[in-house]
């Protein structure tokens, strides 16, 4: 796709109908998570990526691949498809250290995210979440301002609880076209388990 390879192999990103960035520390995560091969996306394919996401085909990015939507301009997206630069940033755990567990969440999205269509608002669902720099962050002076207009564009489409359904932590970030999904959650890794985010891929198949 990044014209690396011979013609008779290439790919354009049109060819398919979701493109989904999956985890695995790209480029050794140097930087800062994601960055470089946000930065790659860019320099190649920005807007063939303009282009599928107007076209409303699907993109998800699990772990890494959040870490690469965010630092691409792609997550939140609220100035536009692709910002010109990350408008957010996946910073270190509070802990400082990797975290690993199942994850409550709640979905708060009013059904406007194609990756939640067979769950119902305020469904509360098991993820695993697995990773070290999954604190989302935006600039101190636009803060306030900034997460009033995710939850205003309804881009916010879950958001962890505790087991008594209480809000407990950082939200899902989905952008206004509700057609990329971001997630530092993952399927299980165990005896093949999945949690239940088989239920945020089945309404794209």
């Amino acid at each position: 796709m990044t014209g690396d390879t011979p013609a008779e192999l290439r790919r354009d990103v049109d060819d398919y109908d979701i493109l989904m960035i999956p985890g695995g520390f790209a480029a050794g995560d140097y930087v800062r998570a994601g960055t470089i091969f946000a930065a790659r996306l860019r320099s190649k394919l920005a807007k063939d990526l303009v282009g599928f996401v107007k076209a409303g085909k699907p993109v998800f990015g699990v772990c890494n691949g959040f870490q690469v939507l965010v630092e691409a301009g792609l997550l939140p997206a609220l100035g536009g498809v692709m910002a010109d630069s990350p408008e957010a940033v996946l910073a270190t755990n509070d802990s400082s250290h990797y975290e690993c567990r199942p994850s409550l969440l709640r979905l708060e999205n009013g059904g406007s995210c194609a990756f939640t269509r067979t769950l119902k608002k305020g469904q509360i669902v098991t993820f695993i979440s697995a990773h070290a720099e999954g604190k989302l962050l935006f600039p101190a002076d636009r803060e306030k301002r900034m997460l009033k207009e995710l939850i205003d564009n309804d881009q916010v489409v879950f958001r962890f609880v505790d087991d008594r359904g209480k809000y407990a932590g950082y939200p899902w970030s989905a952008p206004r076209r509700a057609t990329i999904l971001g997630t530092e959650a993952r399927r299980g890794t165990r005896q093949c388990e999945c949690g239940d985010i088989r239920a945020g891929h089945e309404p794209l198949i």
